[in-house]
């Protein structure tokens, strides 16, 4: 077995010493094991693209915002299956925040013009797409604040505080109309966008 470890070939670390062994099956190998996924990748893009061509920005649009939903909704179900095992306070928010973005997200989507969802009012789809960024800003600021703190976070809290916002902005736009306009017909994106 030392034999066999001697006759291969070795990386050196920045001292001089040998790290590990090199196999050149692993070298040569990498772009082999690699190239399915870059060629899935590209062909998404070309369909992605097509898509906006065949489909117009309407379907784009919407397979866009829903990857973007869908990482959101990833970052969630990570962290909360992790919960007992992360010490960063960062992360748990981030974490929880993103569901909710990405809640407010889908709504953006929904409400764009054309989908057919939201037909008292063509022009929630940009105050939506402020709700959610608004919200992801403000949850960066406040997982920065938390840096450096021992103490856990309550996760029911966290979870309550962040639908009971959720839930206030969506009031804010869809029922009691109070929330900024972004958008004037005729005219375009307001200030406030």
């Amino acid at each position: 077995p030392s034999s066999t470890l001697q006759s291969m070939p070795t990386i050196q670390g920045n001292l001089g010493q040998t790290v590990a062994p090199v196999q050149q099956e692993a070298v040569d190998g990498g772009f082999l094991r690699a190239w399915p996924a870059m060629a899935a990748l590209l062909l998404f893009l070309i369909g992605l693209h097509l898509t906006r061509e065949a489909g117009g920005y309407l379907l784009f649009h919407s397979l866009a915002e829903l990857f973007s939903v869908a990482i959101a909704v990833s970052v969630f179900v990570i962290v909360m299956n992790c919960w007992e095992y992360i010490r960063n306070p960062y992360l748990l928010v981030i974490g929880v925040s993103y569901l909710f973005v990405g809640l407010l997200d889908t709504l953006h989507m929904l409400a764009f013009k054309g989908m057919g969802v939201f037909t008292s009012y063509d022009y929630y789809a940009p105050q939506f797409w402020i709700a959610a960024r608004a919200m992801e800003a403000a949850s960066t600021l406040f997982a920065f604040s938390l840096i450096g703190r021992r103490e856990r976070l309550n996760r029911l809290l966290l979870l309550s505080g962040y639908a009971a916002i959720s839930a206030g902005l969506i009031a804010s736009i869809l029922v009691y109309r109070v929330f900024p306009v972004c958008f004037v017909k005729g005219h375009g994106l307001t200030r406030f966008k």
